[in-house]
């Protein structure tokens, strides 16, 4: 968050997307027009809150792994992602990425 705050033209990345208060995290990520959100060993649920939020178009799938080696997205972890099938999962699992890093 400091740094978002000092350099407000730059896109950050908060990886895990603080690990130790989510909630914590999604605010962040709200109130700061430059900070981003990556899914590694994130819940569903949380990608779930950012859409309530209306900050779903700045959560990324994957920009943070493999964290656990070669077959991090065959983790049951991640399971549910691949079945969710809500419309703003698209952007979640590829287009939001694409998008903040210009592919």
């Amino acid at each position: 968050v400091n740094v978002a705050k000092h350099f407000p033209n730059t896109k950050l990345i908060l990886g895990h997307m603080q690990i130790s208060s989510r909630k914590k995290a999604l605010e962040a990520i709200k109130t700061y027009d430059n900070l981003y959100g990556d899914t590694a060993w994130v819940k569903l649920e949380v990608v779930k809150q950012a859409y309530e939020m209306g900050i779903s178009h700045k959560i990324m799938f994957g920009t943070d792994s493999p964290i656990s080696g070669r077959d991090c997205y065959m983790d049951d972890y991640y399971k549910n992602y691949y079945k969710d099938t809500s419309e703003y999962m698209a952007d979640i699992m590829s287009e939001n990425a694409k998008r903040m890093f210009g592919i």
